[in-house]
């Protein structure tokens, strides 16, 4: 995190529940269920990832997930300034 401020880059940080809510709509969801809305939601766009990824690997692509929809959505922009005030 440090190298990407020294880059410039903006570094956007997300609650994991926050994450688990955005892509399967419950906030404590497991991580076989995240796993497998991602494998869905990737797959539903034109790119398709396999559907047996690391645990991990889902996780980063969820988080990637949650900014992409940040950016979409100005009301998920709303939720985080209400959920960082909590």
């Amino acid at each position: 995190m440090a190298e990407a401020a020294r880059s410039g880059l903006a570094v956007f940080q997300f609650p994991p529940a926050r994450v688990k809510r955005c892509v399967t709509g419950n906030g404590a969801a497991g991580k076989e269920s995240v796993a497998a809305m991602i494998a869905q939601l990737v797959q539903a766009g034109r790119s398709a990832l396999p559907t047996s990824l690391p645990f991990d690997a889902s996780d980063a692509v969820a988080v990637a997930w949650t900014r992409l929809e940040e950016r979409r959505s100005p009301l998920l922009g709303l939720i985080r300034s209400a959920e960082d005030t909590n």
